[in-house]
């Protein structure tokens, strides 16, 4: 499948709607939820993707695709020989990433889709060395164990939080069962009811001119940012970035307002670290749905919908000041 087109979504439940199209050059839409496992995954309009157990789906009378648990994608270095004129038409619009320049310019266009108001060069990223291990669990793992969220890969994800946990430095996932991590791990790790021991292959040089390499290497940088961040701001995500202190009150009490900034990470070939930075606030109503009710403020429009409508009236009028 080729990308077409990466709609980004401010939304509770869904990160963004990748247009596909196939081979044939029939376009479907694929919604990332914010609870998948590649909810991160940085996708780059114009290339292809082999796309391993995508589900079917018809939403609002339209198909498009999900990930499911077992969900793997696969870049391709280039386009399938069996593509049509059309469906290559379709993708000639956007140069792959692979194919882009090195300059600032054309990094922040990489960033993708978004209102992503201020572009920063981090630095240098040319190699980083990590350490590569592979999981043994003992015994195996039961896919359908309820401890086994998403699976494999989702397992996968988890042991990689707990690295980070020990380590406080960063580590990605690198497949199933297999990690990159900057520090040294040796001992087991216990997760969802599993011992995990960690078994140290090597030393690999992660490379920005290798595209395979570039997305652990955007992920380590990640990790290594939301760091940096934690204890200046209330991190919850690389794309949820919250200062403390609430910038807007309301003046019925019922809700504030902080500063939240959204950030993306591109990697040139050359290792220029670019960050996209988007701001918005976050809301936080000052009292619980039981309060709620239990003063009778009953009404078929919820209590999150109003701080939503006398939000956008406020950042209106701030925005017109």
């Amino acid at each position: 499948m080729g990308v077409v087109e990466i709609d980004e979504w401010d939304h509770h439940t869904v990160a963004r709607k990748i247009v596909l199209t196939d081979i044939e050059g029939n376009n479907v839409a694929l919604t990332i939820f914010n609870n998948n496992d590649c909810a991160s995954y940085e996708w780059d309009v114009g290339r292809w993707y082999r796309l391993e157990e995508a589900v079917g789906d018809v939403y609002n009378g339209e198909k498009q695709l999900k990930p499911s648990w077992d969900f793997n994608i696969v870049s391709l270095d280039k386009t399938p020989s069996e593509a049509t004129d059309e469906a290559i038409r379709q993708l000639s619009e956007e140069e792959p990433a692979e194919a882009q320049d090195s300059t600032s310019s054309k990094s922040a266009n990489s960033l993708g889709r978004g209102n992503y108001l201020l572009h920063y060069c981090l630095g240098e990223l040319p190699e980083l060395q990590v350490h590569s291990y592979q999981l043994r669990v003992p015994g195996g793992i039961d896919e359908q164990d309820d401890g086994v969220e998403n699976g494999i890969l989702g397992f996968t994800a988890r042991v990689a939080a707990q690295f980070r946990y020990q380590t406080q430095g960063p580590a990605t996932t690198n497949g199933p069962l297999r990690i990159y991590s900057v520090s040294e791990v040796s001992n087991p790790i216990e997760v969802a009811g599993h011992t995990v021991e960690p078994e140290h292959t090597g030393v690999e040089t992660l490379e920005a001119r290798s595209f395979d390499d570039r997305e652990p290497l955007r992920e380590l940088v990640k990790q290594d940012l939301k760091a940096a961040l934690a204890g200046q701001y209330d991190v919850k995500a690389i794309n949820s970035i919250i200062e403390f202190e609430p910038e807007i009150r309301a003046n019925s009490g019922d809700f504030t307002a902080s500063r939240e900034y959204k950030c993306r990470i591109w990697i040139d070939p050359d290792g220029t670290v670019i960050c996209g930075v988007d701001s918005s606030y976050h809301l936080q109503s000052t009292f619980s749905a039981a309060e709620y009710v239990r003063n009778g403020q009953r009404s078929r429009e919820s209590p999150s919908s109003t701080i939503q409508t006398s939000m956008r009236t406020v950042a209106l009028e701030r925005f017109r000041s």
